[in-house]
């Protein structure tokens, strides 16, 4: 809305200064100003929707469903100062699907469990052995349409 209004006031001011006589240089240096101020809500809008934009075209990604193992680790050398360890998807053959960091007061200890995984690279692990981790709703219609708040419910062991 921001950048309509100096929009609008920086063309306001240019055609202001073709119809009358009161000096053009003027009316040029006050639109320059406005120009820079469509500029900036123009940047300030493009910078607020990245992050949306982001993951609205990282949902389009696939949902991969695994038969493997779950398995977790602790924090490495290379790891954030606050991380919890790592949480991985690995194939039946061993090899790592996908491995996401994990956040929390707790350190992840190793672990390797054999498991049917559906997860997703941006959202993350959907569901271990059929049941729900909380990252989608149960009630998940094809679009989301009318899903307004989902119920989280925790993996139960």
């Amino acid at each position: 809305m921001g950048s309509l209004v100096f929009l609008m006031l920086t063309v306001g001011m240019i055609v202001r200064g073709q119809h009358t006589d009161d000096g053009l240089v003027w009316t040029l240096c006050i639109s320059g100003i406005f120009a820079v101020g469509f500029l900036g809500f123009v940047a300030y809008g493009v910078g607020l929707m990245l992050g949306p934009l982001r993951a609205l075209l990282s949902t389009s990604q696939p949902i991969f469903i695994v038969d493997g193992y779950l398995r977790s680790r602790p924090p490495d050398a290379r790891s954030e100062e606050d991380s919890a360890g790592y949480v991985a998807v690995l194939t039946a053959d061993s090899e790592i699907a996908y491995e996401w960091p994990a956040h929390g007061e707790a350190t992840l200890e190793a672990s390797l469990f054999p498991v049917h995984v559906e997860f997703s690279e941006y959202g993350g692990i959907h569901k271990v052995d059929g049941k729900s981790t909380g990252v989608l709703p149960s009630g998940m219609t094809r679009l989301s349409i009318g899903v307004n708040s989902p119920k989280i419910t925790k993996l139960e062991d």
